[in-house]
């Protein structure tokens, strides 16, 4: 795993680059105004669904997302988390505006999909950082209004991220937690770089830290594995070669004894 990460750095360095209104006024508040703040009072005051989701619905989610207490935004998160639909209609937008060439379309995903990550909720990154959709959400992500050229994302993914397996791994489980944890680490070190909070970032740490104790926990007590690690190392020993990607795998799995 320490070759991975090393590698995703060293990839990701060489890629990228009228006057004053009278006193009387300005104490009386419109009716269009108080019926707006009213009707911001009442969904945040009882929050019991969002809004259908719709094109032309995203900009008052995320309004209500973003002028959301703490409380608020947890209820937010939760009703996100339990709506199964709610990302398969994310990404179906998204392909839909992508098919059309609707950029204020996508600019608005965009906004939205950053906010629900800025939510910061457990049960939303299960959902968005597994592999039904992650690679939508970064293509989401290619998006950004802030940037005047979209970004490729995953091409480069696609282009860069190919698993070096100094010994063959045959469980699917664990080479898609591999996976995970780089398109994670490319989410929070280039992607987001600049938005993400503290909060945020130990979350996504603590989930590649919780993938890399999982993937090696599992190697070392694949008998399979194990000997074909010490095999290939004998076999290296043997030739009088040095092989550092499979010196890294045992290092990694050694601290775990």
């Amino acid at each position: 795993m320490s070759n991975i990460r090393e590698d995703l750095q060293s990839k990701i360095l060489r890629s990228h680059a009228a006057g004053p209104k009278p006193a009387l006024k300005s104490l009386v508040p419109s009716r269009g105004s108080l019926l707006h703040e009213k009707s911001l009072s009442s969904v945040n005051a009882e929050l019991k669904e969002l809004p259908p989701l719709e094109l032309s619905s995203l900009s008052a989610i995320l309004k209500t997302i973003l002028q959301c207490g703490m409380e608020e935004k947890m209820r937010v998160a939760d009703l996100i988390s339990k709506d199964r639909d709610f990302f398969p209609k994310i990404v179906n937008l998204f392909k839909t505006c992508k098919d059309t060439g609707d950029m204020d379309g996508l600019h608005m995903i965009f906004r939205l999909v950053k906010a629900i990550i800025l939510l910061n909720s457990s049960a939303i990154f299960d959902k968005i950082l597994s592999d039904d959709f992650i690679l939508d959400i970064i293509g989401v992500l290619e998006y950004d209004p802030e940037v005047h050229i979209v970004q490729r994302h995953r091409a480069f993914l696609k282009d860069h991220a190919v698993l070096k397996k100094a010994i063959p791994i045959k469980n699917d489980s664990v080479v898609s937690k591999i996976h995970q944890t780089y398109r994670i680490h490319y989410i929070k070190d280039v992607i987001l770089r600049k938005v993400l909070d503290d909060a945020t970032l130990k979350s996504l740490n603590t989930i590649i830290h919780a993938n890399n104790a999982f993937v090696v926990s599992f190697l070392k007590d694949d008998p399979y594995f194990i000997q074909d690690l010490f095999e290939k190392m004998r076999s290296n020993i043997s030739a009088g070669s040095k092989s550092e990607p499979v010196k890294l795998v045992f290092d990694d799995i050694a601290r775990f004894f």
